[in-house]
């Protein structure tokens, strides 16, 4: 028989924070938290009991005054600077639709007005509503809205940055996979279901010899609710991908699913990343248009070694490249069954448009100065505990041979390299003078419009 061992991991400690109600914080990311211990505690059921007596109050904050539907929402970086500044450091006063960007679930566009000496970011948008884990997510489609904070830490991160990559990172140590392999020795060969009954029983002792495993967290302030949706995002596609949780829509069978035959001492690295098109814009530069799914999911083998470091062969086994394809394939899907997928591309955006700006000098070219967004002495961001380490949780597969899987990956945003590659469209150009006609006369208030 196979055993199949799935390994899990995450560390995300929860803050003092609102979910909703004029919180400007975050206590879980993707329904997840950890307890003081250490150990993984999800908090979907908790999430749904204790948002289900507040309902009413959150849909309360909801604007009644938007317009049904998706539109193409634009705001005024300018104005929103403005206001941001009026309420400095006071985020108590920040109302829901400064925290959630006006219900704005994708930046598509940005285009720069040096003549009202301003930046605007375009996008879909919608009146949004609260899930059932409180999740800001649009209220016809589902799609999940865009944060005030997110947006704020890709902005300074970008400004501060040197052009590396944002990266996250789950690892299993190499003490702790020795460690495994000892356990894993003392049961011999599996043979029957009697074998296997006696290795899950002894479950903890396999968690336990595996040990704590390395959150690494790169390019980005590591306390931000920015890195926290990196984390929780890595950690929910493994779980997907090994089968420790079902998967919320159809034809996404997970990983041991797929697999056909013994991948001996190899184990499935998977990782999201970046992955858009040229970036259009017009002959002046002043309108960009972000083009493309934005994220793709990649897979790679690596070979355990005696020593219990890893080592990229270079390949991938069919069933995981297979897994990593369909992944990609439903993503727009899963972003809306799963919120934590299109929190992550939202965060996508937000480093493509920050780097952008920073790069090709927009604010410059607007004539204007960011820096009531970036500095922190305006408004600090909320933060939380550093991701660090997580414990490992094992599940079982059986099979008819008999297998050790552990799995590692990550997410890698490399907005620097996506800014380079650009086309020109000319009709950008005529799309940005349709949308000044519309802006309202006194931009310096209404920081978005439809």
């Amino acid at each position: 028989m196979l055993l199949a061992i799935s390994l899990m991991l995450l560390d995300v400690r929860s803050v003092s924070a609102q979910l909703g109600g004029g919180g400007f914080g975050f206590s879980e990311v993707g329904g997840i938290s950890i307890d003081a211990n250490g150990a993984i505690k999800d908090m979907r059921p908790q999430l749904r009991q204790e948002l289900a007596g507040t309902r009413q109050q959150l849909d309360a904050e909801v604007p009644a005054d938007f317009p049904a539907g998706v539109q193409l929402r634009k705001i005024s970086l300018r104005a929103l600077q403005k206001a941001l500044l009026q309420v400095a450091n006071k985020p108590e006063k920040l109302p829901a639709t400064v925290r959630y960007l006006s219900g704005l679930q994708r930046v598509q566009y940005v285009f720069v007005y040096p003549e009202k000496k301003d930046i605007v970011l375009a996008g879909p948008g919608e009146a949004w509503r609260l899930n059932d884990l409180g999740q800001a997510v649009g209220a016809t489609n589902g799609r999940p809205v865009i944060h005030l904070q997110d947006l704020l830490v890709a902005l300074r991160g970008a400004f501060a940055a040197d052009g590396a990559p944002i990266t996250c990172s789950i690892e299993p140590t190499p003490e702790g996979i020795r460690s495994l392999q000892r356990k894993l020795n003392q049961f011999g060969r599996l043979s029957g279901k009697a074998e296997i009954r006696q290795v899950v029983a002894r479950k903890r002792e396999l968690e336990q010899s595996l040990g704590p495993q390395n959150v690494i967290l790169s390019g980005v302030d590591p306390t931000s609710r920015f890195a926290w949706t990196l984390v929780a995002a890595d950690y929910r596609m493994k779980c997907l991908g090994m089968g420790l949780e079902p998967a919320p829509i159809r034809g996404m069978p997970s990983y041991p699913e797929m697999m056909r035959q013994r991948s001996a001492d190899l184990m499935p690295r998977w990782w999201m990343e970046t992955d858009y098109d040229a970036l259009l814009t017009d002959e002046e530069g002043f309108s960009w248009e972000l083009r493309g799914q934005g994220v793709k999911v990649l897979a790679e083998d690596e070979l355990v070694m005696a020593d219990g470091q890893r080592k990229p062969t270079g390949t991938v086994n069919k069933a995981a490249r297979r897994w990593a394809e369909t992944m990609t394939e439903k993503y727009d899907e899963l972003s809306i069954a799963s919120p934590i997928f299109g929190q992550l591309r939202n965060c996508m955006d937000l480093a493509v448009v920050s780097t952008l700006i920073r790069s090709k000098g927009l604010d410059q070219k607007a004539g204007m100065s960011l820096s009531g967004l970036l500095d922190e002495t305006h408004l600090a961001v909320p933060s939380g505990a550093v991701p660090r380490s997580t414990p490992s949780i094992v599940s079982f597969l059986e099979r008819p041979r008999s297998l050790v899987i552990t799995a590692s990956g990550g997410v890698v945003i490399q907005p620097w390299k996506v800014v380079e590659h650009t086309e020109q469209s000319p009709a950008l150009a005529q799309m940005r003078d349709k949308i000044q006609v519309g802006q309202p006369l006194d931009s310096s208030t209404a920081w978005y419009w439809d």
